[in-house]
């Protein structure tokens, strides 16, 4: 069995990965890297590797498995790269849906009441969702109150 060396790769996201590579007294080069992290299942490398792919198929084939695992801003660039109008919209649509998730949570977390609300029925966890609801409904917003006692 070949000894290995760890390879460190940090991407852009403030992601930093470690592996395992063989030895083999030359080092690996940040394309290598790069690759050899997105192999592994980090989901910002593979992001990543593929936009370095000068080669369309794989780009687009590296680019989709990130799309898959949900990464934003792969769903951006597939959704703004595909030529089927309906994956189009499709990508761009999940993009946008989960990007507005995160501004309502944001907003909830400081205090915003519609906020509360709106994010609860964004939200599949029940727990959270009644959360959610019930704060804003402490804070007298009448749809809240009306959700939480159709649920009980």
């Amino acid at each position: 069995m070949k000894s290995s060396q760890k390879v460190r790769l940090t991407v852009e996201d403030n992601v930093e990965v470690v592996t395992a590579a063989p030895s083999c007294g030359d080092s690996l080069s940040p394309q290598s890297e790069l690759r050899l992290a997105a192999e592994n299942g980090n989901v910002p490398a593979m992001y990543h590797y593929a936009s370095e792919c000068s080669d369309p198929e794989e780009r687009e084939r590296w680019l989709r498995m990130a799309v898959e695992k949900g990464y934003l801003p792969a769903m951006c660039d597939y959704g703004l790269e595909c030529d089927d109008p309906g994956e189009r919209k499709r990508w761009l649509r999940e993009a946008a849906h989960e990007e507005q998730k995160k501004w309502l949570r944001e907003a909830a977390e400081e205090g915003h009441i519609q906020a509360m609300y709106e994010l609860a029925l964004k939200c599949d966890d029940p727990e959270e969702r009644n959360r959610w609801l019930q704060e804003a409904a402490s804070y007298g917003w009448e749809a809240a109150k009306e959700a939480l006692g159709k649920t009980e």
